[in-house]
């Protein structure tokens, strides 16, 4: 399953630049996914292994998605997303998601993420359109707009 999931995930070519990692996933919704330390990533050039903001953020709502996919099968796009920074966040960062609901049209999952020093860096929420059609072309019959 990982596998699978993996091979999902690396469809984005962002994805594929940040070399996310999913390293653990489970039928009860709890997913993992790494992150390794790039210098791009840096919140500043004088600080050598904190990752900016807009990373962490980023990294919650792959997490967030992709455990969201493991339940579902399904892409589907983000529809809100919120982050709560609670400390620098050391790179390589390691995420773990949590499916708290996956309905019909809406799901959601909370995130974690820790950096390399253990330390609880940041929480968030993904909120998802869970709609089984979304990107099959049959968008229309949701009266989604174009």
């Amino acid at each position: 399953m990982i596998e699978a999931l993996q091979d999902y995930l690396s469809r984005s070519p962002l994805h594929r630049w940040l070399d996310c990692r999913i390293t653990e996933v489970n039928q009860e919704g709890r997913l993992v996914v790494t992150l390794p330390f790039k210098r791009e990533l840096r919140r500043d050039d004088g600080i050598e292994n904190m990752a900016h903001g807009g990373v962490v953020a980023m990294l919650v709502d792959i997490t967030a998605h992709a455990a969201l996919h493991a339940q579902t099968g399904a892409g589907m796009p983000t529809i809100d997303l919120r982050i709560d920074y609670l400390r620098p966040a050391v790179m390589p960062l390691t995420a773990v998601g949590i499916v708290r609901r996956r309905g019909k049209t809406i799901g959601n999952a909370d995130v974690e993420v820790h950096g390399s020093d253990g330390k609880l860096a940041a929480t968030g929420r993904g909120v998802f359109l869970t709609l089984s059609s979304i990107g099959d072309g049959s968008d229309t019959k949701h009266d989604l707009p174009a």
